[in-house]
């Protein structure tokens, strides 16, 4: 049987530093592989990352940050991102959350500035999929895009904040793609353009 003293002389410090003589990680190694708490900082000494090591992997929760401000949170199992996460703008006032599974995006991430939604997207295996919404302030919807494979395909419509259609246009594995169509805010064409692979081939102005 081991004695504690054995156990605890298996624990080792597992520390690193930046060129500039700050501490750049700080944990916790057992047996070769990281156990435990860790930090770790960028060249400015500020907090980039902080959270907990099973076994070699990224474990329960973790935090990131953005020159010390929260910048994402969320929990690891077995090394990969699960469960719910959020993610923070710099001063924190918009925050954008969703599931992972098996480390990756899945099902609905939403954008939100308060109480106010301002984005709207679904995720299959870590890329957006089918139809995402982009919102003004006022909760008017601003855009709806089509999405395959985490690009633009199919047809876009953006929107004047009154609720008329500003423009539409089509996509085709995240190019431009045929025919776009402008639209003043009171429903009048006032151009359309013709795209080829994303390139723009032909303009008529109204």
């Amino acid at each position: 049987m081991l004695s504690m003293q054995s156990v605890v002389a298996q624990n080792t410090d597992s520390t690193s530093y930046w060129t500039n003589g700050k501490l750049k990680f700080c944990g916790v190694l057992n047996e070769g592989l990281l156990n435990g708490p860790s930090i770790e900082y960028n060249e400015f000494g500020h907090v980039k990352s902080e959270g907990v090591f099973l076994n070699g992997d990224k474990s329960d929760e973790w935090k990131y940050y953005n020159m010390n401000n929260l910048a994402e949170v969320g929990s690891y199992q077995a090394g990969k991102k699960y469960g719910e996460w959020k993610e923070f703008n710099l001063d924190a006032s918009e925050v954008y959350f969703g599931v992972y599974k098996d480390g990756l995006k899945s099902g609905a991430w939403i954008l939100k500035m308060g109480e106010i939604i301002l984005i709207k997207d679904y995720f299959q295996l870590g890329k957006i999929e089918g139809a995402g919404y982009c919102y003004y302030g006022t909760g008017e919807i601003k855009s709806k895009n089509m999405y395959r494979n985490g690009q633009y395909h199919g047809v876009n419509i953006g929107y004047h904040e009154n609720g008329e259609i500003s423009i539409r246009s089509n996509y085709k594995d995240g190019l431009q793609d045929g025919l776009q169509k402008h639209y003043s805010d009171v429903g009048k064409l006032i151009k359309e353009e013709i795209y080829k692979d994303g390139e723009l081939i032909e303009t008529k102005e109204y």
